[in-house]
């Protein structure tokens, strides 16, 4: 019963601090939306495939949560900081609440927060599930070649963040890693 109470409290603690963990190197599902907001340089249409060669930062969250608005606008300043050093960040707006799920309820948020980078409507959680998103908000670090490299739930964990997408920007301006060009050959 100690152990159970024990676990409880640490699961509490870490939803209440936010989390960050390492990922085991998986492809990034692709991020397949009918609404996007945002989303003119890609012809409406963005893919995590038209984005290799750029680190992408999947940023997973919902209207009407102050935690969501207030990443969105530090995820902007980072959009207009490191775009030019090949950084693409899209938003996946995954409704928590029926009354969400209004295109144009998204596209005001979006319009009121000046968010720059491209926004996906997933109305039925079908990103957010194929990601394994767990809270709102919810990020996840994809390098150049498009494997999940980190995830990170919570306002707490940008520190974490920035430092890995720092890393990853530094990698993604060298040769192509040899482990990933030797299992090509």
């Amino acid at each position: 019963m100690r152990k159970a109470v024990s676990f409880a409290l640490i699961l509490v603690f870490i939803s209440a601090v936010g989390i960050s963990r390492a990922q085991e190197q998986r492809l990034a599902p692709d991020i397949k939306a009918r609404v996007w907001f945002n989303a003119e340089p890609y012809k409406n249409r963005p893919s995590l495939k038209a984005m290799r060669g750029k680190v992408v930062l999947v940023f997973f969250w919902t209207l009407n949560d102050p935690n969501c608005e207030s990443a969105a606008i530090n995820l902007n300043q980072w959009y207009f900081k490191y775009r030019n050093k090949g950084l693409e960040i899209v938003g996946v707006h995954t409704p928590e609440w029926e009354f969400n799920k209004s295109e144009s309820e998204l596209f005001r948020k979006v319009d009121k927060l000046e968010i720059l980078f491209p926004v996906a409507l997933d109305n039925d959680s079908s990103i957010r599930n194929a990601y394994g998103s767990l809270s709102w908000p919810s990020f996840f670090l994809v390098d150049r070649d498009g494997y999940i490299r980190g995830s990170y739930g919570g306002l707490y964990s940008f520190s974490d963040m920035r430092t890995m997408l720092e890393a990853l920007l530094e990698e993604s301006g060298r040769q192509p890693r040899l482990g990933r060009a030797l299992k090509s050959i």
